[in-house]
């Protein structure tokens, strides 16, 4: 007889399966749609993809059309086809896009600049440039019928035609410029009009579909798949493999997996997928998400993973209509091609989005489980536990009552299978592997374990060996063990004293087995049995731990509930260094109460407002913008199930999203699309260019116009742009929605202009496109024009040097000349005419004798003046050297013969040997010295003179002394010796001094710069 008790267990799992059946909850999708109205060719779309620079290609029946988020570019026959029906797409390993056509071969984008890169060209010659360069495959019509095509891992093309399949011989590097490129046959086709797909796997391998048989390409012959299994019943039409490597293929009835060969049957067999299709529901094409998804296009949209089937459809905004073409870009957004209604864009975030859990009897849900076999249940604040299925919560029986409606975080399934509870009475246990509250038991004193209430931190948690762990607010933590078999059953170590003071918050146990503690007075850790607390640091902040989290790589992530998080990557350290987030660093918001990480190990952080992203390696932060309530709820609790997808329970509801890794690469790359000056373009890339250099812009005429894009699909219409120039700007121009830059009137000189896109989240892209040009100088300032102005200079000063040059050789040698016929000519008939009048005044009488006297010494005096000035001219005394031999010569030749002593002194030859003076500066210089010495000598009646001649900051300090009877300097005087000198020192715009008195001698000081040109 079945026990109340046990039917009512009974009938919850009843009704538990069968709501376990039911399709998903309805998931609300930001939808956009795209047709002719939008600028694309035509609304019938057989291919969509992704090129590596991130635009969006959509082949359709009349040409081809490139989407870069604002604007349709399209492409027909004038650019290069041959044909307008578009079949298929695909890159090649040097990135080059080729497009298959119904009847004109292949064809290359030709996405260079097509011919010399910086040389500004006509705008009409730039419209005459092709796009495309086409090649054909064989000589028939139905060769040059591409259905597919693909790239191995060799690079050589496989083109699936109505003729057959056909491989080429050259690789694409090799294509000649005369549009050949070399096929073979490799396969005939048997009919014309079957259904033709093919696949390279990531190993480069070639797998081919045609008409009900796949084929996998080898260099011996193909392995042929597919006709004697259930997939080869029906045609075909798509082949998709996933990130884990499995291959899968798609008919017009079902989707089927390639399951590994075993045994001696080496081709491996098909199974087929547990789809739920309508009768007369077609499948048109397939595609695999790298976040675990299969994508079916029938009429509508149908969406597979981990066993579970979703169906979109015009509830949904997805038209009931064929989707013909599927692709996922790069930020997770969902591309469909339909047969006659364009193309449809879903955005990525919430494909799979944010969706709500119904029916909860509490909206205030505290924590979210997986249970081993894959069920879901939920914790609320006040009304017990919920099992999750179908997206609605339907109560566990036995939650509800009095000791159990607030369990919380208190909750936690052993790998035995067994549910363990903690209530404000103590301690439960339930059988599992379904979360009963039914059949268990409560564990008392006799267990080892009081009957105080277990903290909600959580305090229930498991070590690596299976030992349980409980954290009891009667300050004791119990471990069980469960290979015990009698009483008691729990081990008690009560708390340090300092720990147990101030509170515990929750108890974790990592992967090594070691035990740590959150309480409100840091963090703790068992080590050999003893509780010991970690100590602080400047990385962690002294704040409780609300949650501690290990993710794959064994980092421990510690939140805090007002400080942000912190991270260590080495948990086992004695003195582990933790590095912290926080909004001090760019975390959104601080008080983060929950931790999760999903597939791709991103981090994410449940807060008081929302999620928040880290990524691990980049430590980049990243602002969720879910679109739902979701992004401004306090988040209590996250959870990733084994499918990939995050539950995220709040304040206010569970919700399931489904998360995507915000990529660097998923940053809005920048292209420079067209550069104009004037009426002349740049030819450029047909997908821009990140970086433009050396381009040189004529002075006559350089204003430039610089357009740009970024390309973004989950960002589309909300990007801005900031640009700056340096050489102009000194920092960033602030965003705007702008895609143009204009510049007039720069000056010459060097230029490089930066533009980056700007997301409405903040995001920026990882590098800026770059334009570096420069702006030619007027014709008189061009570089030959300088140079050939500067070797014009330097001729001219050459040769005015040189003619120089030989006018002073030429004054040197007059000069010389002219010293030396004074010297010979003059100088000797002086000397004549004096010893003329010694001879004839012994024949005169004594009047006459005294007339002959005075000529004689008229003639000697002349002479000795004649020799100053000879002196003087004489280029070969043009030093000062010269000056002061000659000056010490006339003064001891004048002074010591009246018999006073003199003293002369001045610098050594070698100080001043390389100081020059002008012949007249010379002379006067001289002159103002002999007049000073010969005063002496006639009317001083000195006996001791001295002389001293300083040369220091470019001057020359003469000082003349003697001792003699001196003189009133006040008085007039009938001589004009004193003005004389006076005189000549100003003209060599000198200083003279005298300082005299009766019977005190005189000094004269003259001082006379040396650089001084008369």
């Amino acid at each position: 007889m079945i026990s109340q008790r046990n039917l009512t267990v009974t009938l919850y799992v009843i009704v538990a399966c069968l709501l376990e059946t039911s399709a998903l909850w309805t998931q609300r999708l930001e939808v956009r749609h795209y047709d002719v109205r939008h600028g694309l060719i035509h609304g019938e779309v057989a291919f969509i993809h992704q090129d590596k620079k991130g635009y969006i290609w959509l082949g359709t029946r009349d040409g081809l059309s490139r989407f870069d988020g604002y604007n349709f570019t399209s492409y027909g026959i004038p650019d290069g086809l041959k044909n307008l029906k578009m079949t298929s797409v695909a890159e090649d390993q040097q990135g080059h896009l080729w497009v298959g056509t119904y009847g004109g071969g292949i064809a290359r984008l030709v996405d260079d600049a097509g011919g010399a890169p910086l040389m500004l060209q006509d705008r009409s010659a730039a419209k005459e440039q092709k796009k495309f360069i086409s090649y054909s495959i064989g000589e028939s019509t139905e060769s040059n019928q591409v259905r597919a095509i693909v790239f191995d891992k060799a690079n050589k093309h496989w083109c699936m035609t109505e003729a057959g399949v056909f491989r080429s011989i050259d690789t694409p590097s090799k294509a000649t410029p005369n549009n050949e490129l070399r096929f073979e046959m490799v396969l005939p086709a048997k009919n014309k009009g079957t259904t033709m797909t093919a696949l390279a796997d990531r190993q480069g391998q070639v797998w081919l579909a045609m008409d009900k048989e796949v084929m996998l390409m080898t260099q011996r012959q193909p392995v042929r798949l597919g006709a004697g299994d259930e997939v080869g019943q029906d045609e075909i039409i798509g082949l998709a493999q996933d990130r884990e490597g499995r291959l899968f293929a798609a008919n017009r009835r079902g989707v089927y997996e390639l399951l590994a060969p075993t045994g001696d049957w080496s081709r491996g067999q098909w199974k087929k997928l547990p789809l739920s299709l309508a009768p007369d529901q077609l499948i048109y094409s397939i595609t695999a998400s790298p976040y675990g998804a299969l994508w079916i296009g029938a009429k509508g949209l149908i969406m597979y993973k981990a066993g579970r089937q979703t169906v979109y459809k015009s509830k949904q905004g997805i038209r009931d209509i064929p989707v013909l073409a599927l692709c996922e870009d790069r930020e997770g957004n969902l591309w469909l091609g339909t047969g006659g209604g364009g193309a449809t864009r879903i955005a990525g975030d919430v494909i799979v989005g944010v969706a709500e859990v119904k029916g909860l009897p509490d909206q205030n849900v505290t924590c979210v489980l997986e249970d081993r076999e894959g069920r879901f249940y939920a914790s609320t604040a006040s009304k017990g536990v919920v099992e999750i299925s179908g997206g609605r919560a339907m109560p566990i029986p036995g939650s509800q009552g009095p000791s159990m409606t607030n369990i919380r975080k208190r909750i936690f399934q052993d790998r035995r299978g067994n549910w363990w509870v903690g209530t404000d009475n103590g301690l439960f246990r339930f059988r599992g592997p379904r979360l009963q509250f039914i059949d268990g038991d409560k564990f008392t004193a006799a267990d080892g374990i009081s009957e105080s209430a277990i903290i909600d931190g959580p305090g229930i948690f498991e070590n690596p060996s299976g030992k349980i762990w409980i954290i009891s607010n009667d300050k004791t933590l119990y471990r069980f063990d469960p290979d015990r078999k009698n009483r008691p059953f729990f081990d008690a170590m009560a708390l340090p004293k300092r720990a147990s003071v101030a509170g515990i918050i929750g108890g974790f146990c990592d992967r090594s087995g070691m035990v740590w503690l959150n309480t409100y007075d840091g963090l703790w850790r068992l080590v050999n049995g003893k509780l010991i607390r970690l100590p602080s640091s400047a990385e962690r902040p002294e704040a409780p731990g609300r949650s501690i989290y290990q993710d794959r790589r064994g980092w421990l992530w510690i939140s805090h509930g007002d400080k942000g998080v912190s991270m260590t990557n080495e948990p086992n350290s004695e003195y582990p260094k933790f590095v912290n987030y926080s909004i001090q660093n760019g975390l959104g918001n601080h008080a983060v109460r929950a931790i999760a990480e999903d597939d791709l190990g991103q981090i994410f952080l449940g807060t008081d407002n929302g999620l928040e992203q880290i990524d691990p390696i980049s430590t980049t932060i990243y602002h969720l913008s879910i679109k739902s309530k979701l992004a401004n709820l306090k988040v209590n609790h996250c959870l990733k199930d084994r499918r990939g997808s995050l539950w995220v329970a709040t304040t206010d509801g569970l919700f399931v999203y489904a998360p995507r890794k915000e990529r660097r690469e998923s940053q809005p790359p920048i292209y420079i699309s067209r550069i104009q000056v004037a009426n002349r373009e740049l030819p450029l890339p047909e997908t821009g260019a990140r970086q433009i250099t050396d381009l040189t812009l004529p002075n006559a005429n350089h204003n430039i116009q610089i357009q740009y894009v970024g390309v973004s699909f989950r960002r589309e219409g909300k990007l801005r742009y900031q640009t700056k120039l340096e050489g102009a700007d000194g920092d960033w121009r602030p965003p705007g929605e702008l895609r143009w830059a204009n510049y007039r009137g720069l000056a010459p000189g060097s230029y490089r202009f930066l533009v980056r896109a700007v997301a409405a989240d903040g995001e920026i892209s990882e590098e800026p496109a770059v334009v570096s040009f420069q702006v030619q100088p007027p014709i008189w300032k061009e570089w030959w024009v300088l140079t050939l102005a500067g070797l014009a200079l330097v001729a001219f000063l050459n040769g005015s040097y040189r003619v120089r040059v030989k006018r002073i050789v030429a004054m040197e040698r007059v000069r010389q000349q002219i010293a030396t016929d004074l010297h010979d000519e003059i100088g000797s008939g002086l000397s004549q005419v004096a010893i003329l009048c010694e001879v004839a005044k012994r024949e005169v009488t004594p009047a006459v004798a005294t007339v002959f006297d005075e000529v004689a010494e008229l003639a000697r005096s002349m002479r000795d003046s004649m020799s100053d000035i000879v002196w003087a001219v004489d280029p070969r005394k043009d030093r000062l050297t010269d000056l002061i031999q000659r000056m010490r010569q006339a003064a001891y030749n004048l002074l010591e013969s009246e018999g006073l002593k003199l003293e002369f002194n001045a610098p050594e030859d070698d100080e001043i040997e390389r100081i020059g003076l002008v012949p007249d500066r010379r002379r006067q210089v001289l002159l103002i010295f002999k007049e000073a010495i010969t005063n002496i000598a006639r009317h001083s009646k000195a006996k001791h003179a001295r002389v001293g001649i300083l040369v220091k900051g470019g001057a020359l300090d003469l000082i003349i002394w003697d001792d003699g009877c001196g003189f009133d300097t006040r008085g007039r005087y009938e001589g004009h010796g004193l003005q004389s000198l006076k005189n000549r020192a100003t003209a060599l715009k000198g200083n003279l001094d005298i300082v005299s008195a009766p019977g005190q001698g005189t000094l004269v000081r003259c001082k006379l710069p040396l650089d001084v040109s008369l």
